[in-house]
């Protein structure tokens, strides 16, 4: 609950603060979070603008990331979906307090630069515009976003010889019947990439690219682990189009 003057503003099952400018101590612009609890739903932004005479709420804007901008107003991020390749876009607002009216600026795409260690995971790799590439170049752009969303639930990645790149993962309350590989061989600048997809009451399929019937030992026990791991067989796999 955050309440202002004894009056109750918002009460929320989980209401907090998450920053003020330019200070808590003296706030002129206040970022709240409130959730009504639970995993289904995501939070709410409010930013409170306490610069004029009245109090103005501008719903979906905090403050996280805010920069100064010319003539005492600030630049305001916001997501705005994505792009066709599943990458987050960014809105860049313009915001003159007391106005309580964001004015969007330009959209700009967020990418990641991904550690290959142990901590990192497949979602990060394919994140970075670099790491991705023959991610990308072996499925095409027009299924990799759909790789993106079926490898969302994922063990970190293994990195084999340290030369290949293994990451694998399912999609998100349908794991067994959505999943996805891929092993990028670093100094090739390739990748095979692998994909099964169940729809309810039909059979599976498995599908993959690149170069399937070019790979190491340790490549192939690493496909072999992963579709073991799913009642699969190699055998089956047809090739995948772009």
């Amino acid at each position: 609950m955050i309440v202002l003057a004894d009056k109750v503003l918002f009460a929320n099952r989980l209401a907090r603060i998450e920053a003020a400018l330019p200070s808590r101590e003296a706030p002129r612009l206040v970022a709240v979070r409130l959730h009504d609890g639970g995993n289904c739903c995501p939070g709410t932004d409010m930013l409170l603008d306490f610069t004029g005479p009245r109090l103005l709420v501008v719903e979906g804007f905090g403050l996280e990331n805010a920069e100064a901008g010319p003539n005492g107003s600030y630049v305001l991020r916001r997501e705005e979906g994505a792009n066709e390749l599943g990458d987050p876009v960014v809105g860049l607002h313009a915001y003159l307090p007391g106005s309580g009216a964001p004015r969007l600026v330009r959209k700009i795409v967020e990418y990641q630069v991904a550690s290959l260690d142990e901590d990192s995971y497949p979602g990060d790799v394919l994140a970075d515009l670099d790491l991705r590439r023959p991610v990308v170049e072996a499925v095409g752009p027009g299924f990799f976003a759909a790789l993106r969303r079926d490898m969302d639930v994922q063990p970190p990645i293994k990195v084999l010889a340290d030369r290949f790149v293994v990451g694998t993962g399912c999609r998100a309350h349908d794991c067994p019947f959505a999943a996805g590989m891929f092993i990028i061989a670093r100094k090739a600048g390739t990748a095979v990439v692998l994909h099964f997809e169940k729809e309810t009451g039909e059979d599976g399929v498995l599908r993959y690219w690149g170069a399937l019937d070019a790979i190491g030992p340790d490549q192939r026990a690493a496909i072999e682990g992963w579709l073991d791991s799913r009642g699969l067989d190699l055998s089956d796999a047809v090739p995948g189009a772009d």
